[in-house]
């Protein structure tokens, strides 16, 4: 059988493709891994501290599940936002219900509870 008229997919776009694969992976696993996050000292180790000492930038996990206030404030967001979607539905439980099979991960401003000088 000739060699060159089989569909042989050069190695660049092999190596390229596991590359793909590979980094969407560990995406997958980090988004998890911030998304299973149970205690408040674990999750402001995984925030992202903001400048000036102005708060942090923490995931939106577990934690938040069972915030009233934070699932009522998201909500209302995401329904006075709801044009910018290309996927249109009712917000109920918008945490329970989407959030935790999302390929999305969230973030919400906390402001600092330590005032640094």
């Amino acid at each position: 059988m000739d060699i060159s008229k089989q569909n042989v997919l050069p190695s660049n776009v092999i190596t390229l493709a596991r590359t793909i694969e590979t980094y969407k992976q560990s995406v997958d696993k980090e988004f998890s891994f911030l998304k299973q996050t149970a205690r408040l000292d674990d999750l402001f180790a995984k925030s992202i501290p903001l400048r000036d000492g102005e708060g942090f930038l923490v995931p939106i996990c577990e934690l938040h599940y069972t915030d009233e206030e934070l699932i009522a404030k998201l909500s209302q967001w995401r329904t006075e936002n709801a044009f910018a979607y290309p996927t249109q539905f009712p917000v109920t439980c918008f945490l329970q219900e989407l959030f935790p099979q999302s390929c999305k991960l969230f973030f919400h401003s906390v402001a600092s509870p330590i005032s640094i000088m």
